[in-house]
């Protein structure tokens, strides 16, 4: 059942159900308006016979009373009114029993006793036995028709304008969500790039909005897929073509199957390992799985003994490394995956020591901030152009292809250190000039 029908539907039981609740209410109110008039009348018969003790001061005479005074007055209109009476004094002793001689009138048969008070003390009791008057059971019935009949005029003609109204209403207030379930339709026909841009501020606005950024991010998750298989496949093309030309040509028996000919297919297969395990954490990280063995560690600690390891080959390119902090190794506790936080750091080093020349330098250094501690990676190597630096984190993102390629890295590196930061709870960012050098800035929270 479509929106639109279920609340025409729903509106049109709404009004039944209120016609319904009225006629209920009017019922029971004009039935016990009635009953409180029999009531009232029938308790005048009290007021009367108190008045009559009150001018006696006894029952003496009270049968003639009845007879000739009340039940006298009633006969003369006995359609309306037909009794039966008994007066009974304190010690409930019948002192009159009359009945108006009329059975042609229908009604509700009821017997009600109403006590007879003289200055505050009972003094009797009247017993009314009869039935309700034919004129107020016509009138009752008359009311209850036209109210009967009120409702049911009621709820037809709210009915009619309120599904006009209604499906006009409906129509309006529902536009908005066939243009959702349009947008999902183009979504699911592949049209990742739908936009709704709903200008609404309910409820279906929120929704097309949430609706707008969910195909937007669908967009780009598509893009990043397309691109990584993309990337996958270029980086796999170099190394496995390279392995098949080295077999061909043992296999045809150019080259002999010896360690200098087999070196280049080792050295592929290395490169393709590292391409998968890359791939592997890099995946684990982005879907908040990455293992993490966290302890407590002193960075300035752990930052000395990476520096420390790196001094060799410092010295061999002729490059000055050098570490800084003025924190001491008690207030540099951290709880992190030291594992982790070295390879973001050697990955760091490692581009440093590509891209920067003889007599360059590498400066890496440690400083407290609020909440944590800002660790930054220094040197004074070629630099890298401002185009290159928004996409510096993407996988297989490479400022300088060839040079990236010769040394042997698989373009992931700087992406698993983005990730591995932010498993932690930190940021890592760039800033570079071309030609004066580049700076990785890493934030480290204490509790990572």
């Amino acid at each position: 059942m479509r929106v639109r029908t279920k609340l025409l539907v729903s509106l049109l039981a709404l009004i039944v159900f209120m016609g319904t609740v009225y006629y209920g209410i009017s019922y029971l109110y004009s039935k016990n308006l009635f009953s409180q008039y029999v009531q009232e009348s029938q308790k005048d018969y009290a007021k009367q016979l108190a008045n009559y003790y009150k001018k006696n001061e006894s029952w003496v005479g009270i049968e003639n009373y009845i007879n000739k005074k009340l039940l006298g007055e009633k006969q003369k209109n006995s359609s309306e009114w037909v009794r039966d009476i008994k007066i009974y004094d304190v010690h409930d002793h019948v002192l009159v029993s009359a009945t108006v001689k009329n059975n042609l009138v229908e009604g509700k048969v009821q017997t009600d006793q109403y006590p007879i008070l003289y200055e505050g003390t009972q003094v009797g009791t009247v017993e009314i036995t009869g039935t309700t008057p034919i004129g107020l059971i016509m009138a009752e019935q008359q009311v209850f028709r036209t109210i009967s009949f009120g409702t049911l005029t009621g709820i037809v003609c709210t009915s009619i304008i309120a599904l006009l109204l209604g499906a006009w209403l409906t129509k309006i207030f529902t536009r908005p969500l066939g243009t959702i379930l349009q947008g999902i339709q183009r979504v699911k026909g592949g049209d990742l790039q739908t936009q709704l841009k709903l200008d609404t501020r309910d409820e279906f606005g929120e929704v097309a909005n949430s609706f707008d950024l969910m195909t937007q991010k669908l967009y780009k998750t598509e893009q990043a897929r397309t691109h990584l298989v993309a990337d996958v496949a270029h980086e796999l093309r170099t190394p496995l073509t390279i392995i098949q030309g080295q077999l061909e040509l043992i296999q045809q028996g150019i080259k002999p199957a010896e360690p200098s000919t087999l070196l280049p297919i080792q050295d592929e297969v290395a490169r393709l390992t590292r391409l998968v395990q890359d791939l592997h954490q890099l995946s684990l990280a982005e879907v908040g799985k990455l293992p993490l063995e966290k302890k407590t560690v002193s960075l300035r600690q752990l930052l000395e003994q990476i520096t420390s390891m790196y001094q060799f080959e410092a010295e061999e390119r002729k490059i000055q490394l050098r570490f800084e902090t003025e924190l001491e190794n008690e207030s540099t506790s951290v709880q992190v995956d030291p594992n982790r936080i070295t390879q973001v750091i050697v990955n760091l080093l490692s581009n440093a020591f590509a891209y920067t020349p003889e007599e360059g330098e590498i400066l890496v250094t440690l400083k407290a901030l609020a909440g944590g501690f800002l660790i930054r990676v220094m040197d004074t190597g070629s630099g890298i152009d401002a185009e290159h630096l928004p996409h510096l984190f993407d996988r297989f993102y490479r400022a300088d292809t060839n040079r990236s390629r010769q040394e042997g890295g698989t373009g992931l590196g700087l992406a698993i250190a983005k990730e591995f930061v932010e498993a932690h709870g930190g940021k890592i960012t760039v800033a570079s000039e071309k030609g004066r050098g580049t700076c990785f800035m890493i934030y480290v929270p204490i509790k990572g």
